[in-house]
């Protein structure tokens, strides 16, 4: 598991390195093709002057000497080829790095559930008697379901997201303050932190909601289990009635959060 999470971490950084450079790739790409379009225009004098300059700074030197300015590849010119080759294969890289590391990680997410649903549903059988007489069976059941879902999630986000994005969010900042200066740099770094805030407070706020909405679908679920798994004592006390009426109710009042949590 160690190697996996390793080897995700790798392709992630991989990806991030990947997309940080592409926009450098495409800025060249850019510069690059109107100096050969005037180059072609003004004839073979000018070709090599505008060529020579052409040039752009994000090659390494020596790929931009190899390439001879008056060379072509697929019938155009060899240093703008080259650029439009490498901003594609850059964006295939950046997809291909992603969906590696989501298979790799995959493995390392399913054991994590596979041990810790085996290691809740131990626990649940070793609890007294009177814990399962009290407790609602199937509410037990759907939040059993619910937490081992969401051990894939926050794996993800600890590993992938917060702080992949964090690292990332240095590194452009540390490029448009290099590129630009402090006033771009500045500006990034506090639009970042006003959503970052914002979103924080929302989202703190909105919690209150969807703990009543996942409450409430968990009571919902489990009122259908618990009166199917006593379904002969429903039908002795002839109290479909009253299941049917507590089980509208329940769904009334998830519908109600359900829709507090979504405006």
């Amino acid at each position: 598991m160690r190697r996996r999470v390793v080897a995700s971490v790798t392709l992630m950084l991989a990806g991030k390195g990947v997309t940080i450079v592409t926009p450098f790739v495409f800025k060249a790409l850019v510069d690059a093709l109107p100096a050969f379009a005037n180059a072609a225009d003004g004839g073979a004098g000018a070709s090599a002057d505008a060529a020579a300059t052409a040039i752009p700074a994000f090659p390494p030197e020596v790929l931009a000497d190899g390439l001879a300015t008056t060379s072509t590849l697929a019938g155009m010119p060899a240093i703008p080829f080259v650029l439009l080759l490498s901003c594609s294969t850059s964006r295939a890289l950046s997809s291909l790095f992603q969906e590696s590391r989501n298979a790799t990680f995959a493995h390392v997410a399913q054991s994590a559930i596979r041990s810790v649903g085996r290691s809740t549903f131990d626990h649940v059988h070793f609890l007294d008697l009177k814990f399962h007489l009290d407790k609602n069976t199937g509410a037990l059941r759907r939040i059993i379901e619910r937490g081992n879902r969401s051990i894939s999630f926050v794996l993800n986000a600890m590993v992938f997201n917060t702080v992949p994005t964090v690292v990332e969010v240095g590194v452009v900042t540390g490029c448009l303050y290099y590129q630009f200066g402090v006033g771009h740099a500045s500006t990034v770094v506090a639009t970042i932190g006003a959503y970052v805030a914002f979103t924080v407070g929302v989202t703190q706020w909105r919690t209150q909601f969807r703990k009543d909405m996942n409450r409430l679908n968990n009571e919902a679920s489990g009122r259908i289990s618990d009166s199917l798994l006593n379904y002969e004592a429903v039908k002795y006390f002839n109290n479909e009635g009253h299941k049917g009426r507590t089980y509208e109710s329940t769904l009334g009042n998830y519908q109600r959060a359900v829709l507090q949590a979504l405006l």
